[in-house]
């Protein structure tokens, strides 16, 4: 099988086993049942052992059009469709280097197809407790945080022209938006998603209960323009110390081998991050923040 030969990243090589993840993904995209029918034949597990062999060789000088990076891109798509359905999912749960290879391809800013074919699949997963455990465990949101601070709302709001092909901020806008999506699915503040406490609380420590709300509103153009504005409002105090502080503290998690578990201690993490700043900044932000919340909750009307 090409996927396991030793030539695979040879110059050259890997053009047939491109080809077939591609004629993978259009065949689930054309019936997304035919993702049971791949489990069933040991297909998807093929797919996995192909993704895992070439992720390792992303990196930031990859092109959107290398073979490998063309691979992991279709690989994606082939897992979120599959995601659709419980015994994939159980199949994909037992991949266990797989969401840390996820978190891996949303770093490259530079492929930002992949990385957005990669918060796709955040989102898909979502659907299922273990797997949102799992994706959490990785380390996920330390790789999804950070592009939620490089969208910029003027554009749009100025009414100026611009598309994905030629304007570098609408990429990254487009990635920023598809970080926020797999947030708030990765939390359960979309429907189907189940409820993740462990996410909502990590979120509500580092992105404020307002802002929280608002993504579970479900508006996330507001969210981002919220989190890149400067506010002082009975909501929320944001500003750039604050997120100077914050990106620097994901920053080094984000790069970090610690046991990520320790997501699950965001709150604590903060909180003692802020106590060693000089200004302590952060730390008194974020009190604050909590605090105006539970004393003037944010009331959205029903749709």
């Amino acid at each position: 099988m090409e996927s396991i030969d030793d030539a695979l990243f040879a110059n050259g090589g890997g053009q047939l086993l491109c080809a077939a993840v591609e004629l993978y993904y259009w065949t689930l995209r054309s019936s997304a049942l035919n993702a049971e029918q791949l489990r069933r034949d040991g297909g998807l597990y093929a797919l996995y052992e192909t993704f895992e062999r070439c992720v390792p060789m992303v990196s930031l000088s990859s092109k959107k059009m290398d073979m490998h990076v063309q691979i992991c891109l279709h690989s994606c798509n082939c897992f979120d469709v599959a995601a659709q359905f419980d015994s994939c999912r159980d199949k994909i749960s037992e991949m266990k280097t797989l969401f840390n290879s996820l978190c891996r391809l949303l770093k490259f800013e530079n492929l930002v197809q992949l990385a957005v074919a990669a918060a796709e699949c955040v989102c898909s997963f979502s659907v299922c407790t273990l797997l949102q455990t799992q994706l959490f465990q990785a380390g996920v949101l330390w790789q999804l945080l950070p592009h939620l601070f490089k969208y910029d709302y003027t554009p749009d709001e100025g009414g100026v022209s611009h598309s994905e092909e030629s304007n570098q901020q609408s990429i990254l806008n487009k990635l920023a938006l598809a970080s926020c999506e797999a947030l708030a699915c990765l939390a359960g503040f979309r429907s189907g998603t189940p409820e993740n406490y462990g996410v909502q609380n990590s979120l509500r420590a580092m992105l404020t209960p307002y802002v929280c709300r608002l993504m579970r509103n479900g508006d996330n153009h507001l969210v981002l323009k919220v989190l890149n504005s400067n506010l002082e409002d009975p909501y929320m105090i944001w500003d750039n110390g604050t997120r100077a502080e914050l990106l620097e503290f994901v920053e080094k998690h984000r790069s970090s081998n610690v046991n990520t578990e320790k997501l699950y201690e965001a709150d604590h993490h903060v909180t003692e991050n802020a106590k060693t700043s000089n200004t302590n900044t952060l730390k008194k932000v974020l009190k604050l923040n909590k605090l105006l919340s539970d004393r003037y909750p944010v009331h959205f009307p029903s749709s």
